[in-house]
Formats: structure tokens, sequence, C-alpha cells
């Protein structure tokens, strides 16, 4: 056929043979089908608006072109979703000099804001890059400190990735916790997310999975740098462990740590080795240096 019709698909899926015959006499035959449809993720239906929709093109009057078909197009196909929208923009378009950012809190307002654009008003945030001047993005992963219970919980809900990645820890660690790690991290059990055995575990998934949801949005670190229980997730993120391996490492860090006695104590100095070291020397029975910081 030389025209364009509709394919049905009687059986459910559509399956098609394509033949290649060649000069020489060797023949090909291929079947393909389309993909299975894919599940609805859980919690696919939460909402964490407003989402951003990134523009550019290479001069302003392109930029506002722009904005007007991405208006138009939001108008004629209502049934999209702004997110998708929003995700295409932001990672499978590329990305020119003079750009502009709008905010997507709801269809209507993004249309309104997209033909403001378009007329060369609004107040969008716009500027121009300076070519070749890509910034280079360094992921730091932080110590032991600033947990909380239901941390995490919303990205789970609403990011595929976070909550793929999540999943990958929870299963390598749930084994050596004993516990769930979600429930750990999600759910108030007494306590059990303060205390180190289930802190650093918890931490480093936090960290792991957070780094994947980066970069699924197309944000690529450069470097990867972290302080005690971050170089675990930093060592993840760089291809040095395995997430599993650097499970395995964090979850046996915790439980030694939970095993020391408590009761002790720990102080920051600031001040010159050996002035530290003689003023410990008196107390040796009870302090220790822990460590040198530079």
């Amino acid at each position: 056929s030389t025209q364009l019709h509709d394919w049905m698909a009687p059986g459910g899926s559509r399956i098609a043979g394509a033949s290649a015959f060649g000069f020489s006499g060797m023949n090909a035959h291929v079947i393909v089908a389309e993909a299975p449809a894919a599940p609805a993720p859980a919690g696919s239906g939460a909402s964490r608006e407003p989402w951003v929709l990134p523009l550019s093109a290479r001069n302003d009057a392109a930029l506002a072109a722009l904005a007007g078909r991405y208006a138009a197009h939001l108008r004629s196909h209502p049934g999209q979703s702004l997110r998708d929208i929003c995700a295409t923009a932001s990672v499978a378009r590329s990305h020119h000099p003079v750009r502009a950012a709008l905010l997507a809190r709801d269809r209507d307002a993004l249309v309104a804001d997209l033909e403001a654009l378009g007329r060369g008003e609004g107040s969008a945030p716009r500027g121009t890059a300076v070519a070749g001047g890509r910034c280079r993005v360094a992921f730091l992963f932080t110590g032991q400190g600033a947990l909380f219970v239901g941390m995490g919980r919303e990205l789970h809900e609403t990011e595929p990735a976070f909550r793929e990645a999540l999943g990958r820890c929870a299963a390598a660690l749930d084994p050596l916790l004993g516990r769930s790690l979600l429930e750990v991290m999600f759910e108030e059990t007494g306590g059990l997310l303060d205390q180190t055995a289930f802190t650093q575990p918890a931490l480093f998934a936090l960290e792991v999975a957070l780094a994947a949801t980066w970069r699924s949005w197309g944000i690529e670190p450069a470097f990867v740098t972290g302080h005690s229980v971050g170089e675990f997730a930093a060592a993840v993120v760089a291809g040095v462990l395995t997430l599993e391996d650097g499970a395995r490492l964090i979850a046996a860090r915790g439980r030694l740590m939970q095993a020391l006695p408590a009761g002790g104590g720990m102080v920051s100095v600031r001040g010159d080795v050996e002035s530290v070291r003689r003023e410990v020397a008196a107390h040796a029975d009870k302090v220790s240096i822990a460590a040198f910081n530079a």
C-alpha cells in the first residue's frame, strides 16, 4: 500500500512481518510485535505539581513561536499529562541558548503563560545561556544526623526512579536488618530509625534513591563525594560498588556501631594536633581521639 491506513489489532496486539530480499540471494524475514502495555506504577495517581516546563530556541522570535505551538498543543490534547510533557521537554529535547521556564500549576494557567510568552509578555524567567558554558555538577552525600520518620515518602509515591532504586535497596537490606526498610523509614516504629543499625542503612538507601531521581531528570554528576555514611552512597553512584555490595557494607557498619557501649559522648575540638594530644593524654583512661579532620 502507498497510503496511510489504520492498523487494526483484532487479536489484541499489533504484529507484522518485514521481508528483505538481497541481490546476493539472501532472504530475511522478521516478525515484530508491539510491546505489552506497561502496568501503571504504584502511586502513579499522586501529584507533585507544579512541574517546570523548560523551553529554548536560537532566538527570541523562535522562542515566542515555540511557546505558541506548546499552547496550541495543550489546548488540542487535553488528555495528555502535564508531567509527561514537562519531562519530555526537559530530558528529550535539545536545549538552545535562548531559554525560558514556566511553572505548570494547572493546564489553563500554563496555556495562558505560554500565550503571554508567545506575545513577548508574561513573567516567566528568561535568559540566554553562554555558549559552551555548561556547568559541571557534583553530588555531595551527607552523613548521619538529618533523618526523620517519613523522609522520602512523597518521592516514593510520585517518582518511579526513586521508587525503583529504593525498592532495590530494600530488597538487599531487609534480610540483613530483619525488618522492612520502608517500614522503618515511613512509619513510626518506636524509634528504630534513631538506632544506628537502622539509621545508616536508611540514609544510604535514601541517598542512592535521590541520586537515581536526579539522574532520571537528566542531571548527571561529573563528580561525587560523601561524608561518613555518604561515602558509601557516593561509591555506589560512582560505580565503585554495586548497590547490593554497598547495602551489605552499610548494614555491617551500622550493626557494628550499634554494638558499641552506650552512654559515651563525642566533641569536636578546633585546635592544633599537639595541643589536643597533650590534653587528652591526661585522661587517657576515659578519652581518646577518634579522628583528625582537616
